[in-house]
């Protein structure tokens, strides 16, 4: 509970507008004084709430800072992965590719 509420309302929104971006840079829309609060990206923020090695999408640095696209292959892949049952165990396996692919081919990870 901290941390979801530390990401949203700290990390990445602003305490005091309780404001989170859901698909973009909103800094001058959610932020009260941005001299203050700095950046405010959203939920696609490199490294705050998006991190390389996603299911679902391209790394920040491979895909030239596209981390937010979904990727249509990768998902196909974890659907193939999985058999089609996203269940926990099979989540984690694919998560577990996926860190291995990041580690071959982001030297940023």
């Amino acid at each position: 509970m901290f941390l979801a509420t530390f990401g949203v309302y700290v990390a990445d929104g602003d305490p005091i507008t309780r404001k989170l971006s859901i698909g973009c840079d909103a800094t001058t829309r959610t932020s009260w004084n941005p001299a203050i609060t700095g950046s405010e990206p959203g939920l696609d923020g490199h490294n705050k709430m998006e991190q390389d090695a996603s299911l679902t999408r391209n790394d920040y640095f491979v895909a030239g800072g596209d981390n937010f696209s979904f990727n249509t292959t990768l998902f196909k892949q974890f659907a193939e992965a999985t058999g089609g049952l996203f269940d926990r165990d099979g989540v984690a396996d694919w998560q577990y590719v996926r860190y291995l692919d990041s580690r071959e081919n982001n030297p940023q990870l």
